[in-house]
């Protein structure tokens, strides 16, 4: 019974947590959509929340799945479970940003060049689980070079598939920050850790 009980609360903390973590997106998106209002090209406007998109989705990743990396690896126990998991998490959020996007933008969206435009960054996200995984394996576990390697291959898919006027610099741009809150939510987690050593 008790085992239950703190597994009830870890559930309870880790709602807590995320529930913060979307309120703190959702002013991210709302930021970049302020940053862009005067163009009105809708394009960009996708291609912005391409980035966006592979910047929070490993915190996001972490403020749910908190115990993955508990074992050491993702390659351990249950790694079929969490892949699901993983999967289901990147899903939902990758979903709520669509919606986000649309709401302000659907009126826009009135040829079937635009709608594929959706369809195809909606693909392009979901593509990442299983290519990160791929990256991971080759990177013999090292999850920062297998995020880059990922990343590099999703961005590159999408200016191939999408040929939007954007440059590398963006994509690279995406992709450090993407690493920099990977290296920031790892640390945060063996400061939580160390402290309850403590």
């Amino acid at each position: 019974m008790k085992k239950l009980d703190i597994l009830f609360k870890k559930e309870i903390k880790d709602f807590v947590y995320s529930s913060k973590c979307w309120i703190l997106f959702f002013f991210v998106i709302l930021g970049e959509k302020v940053i862009i209002k005067r163009n009105h090209d809708a394009y960009n406007i996708y291609f912005h929340f391409w980035w966006i998109t592979f910047t929070v989705q490993q915190f996001i990743y972490d403020s749910f799945l908190t115990d993955v990396r508990e074992k050491g690896t993702l390659f351990l126990c249950n790694a079929k479970i969490k892949f699901l998991n993983y999967y289901l998490v990147k899903c939902l959020f990758c979903a709520a940003i669509m919606i986000l996007m649309l709401s302000g933008e659907i009126h826009r969206i009135v040829k079937i060049s635009n709608a594929l435009q959706v369809l195809f960054l909606f693909s392009l996200s979901m593509m990442v689980v299983p290519v990160e995984y791929f990256m991971l394996i080759l990177a013999k576990g090292n999850e920062a070079v297998g995020i880059i390697l990922s990343n590099l291959i999703m961005g590159a898919l999408f200016l191939l598939l999408t040929k939007l006027p954007a440059s590398v610099l963006t994509v690279l741009l995406g992709v450090a920050i993407n690493v920099l809150f990977y290296v920031a939510v790892n640390m945060a987690q063996k400061s939580l850790y160390f402290r309850k050593l403590i």
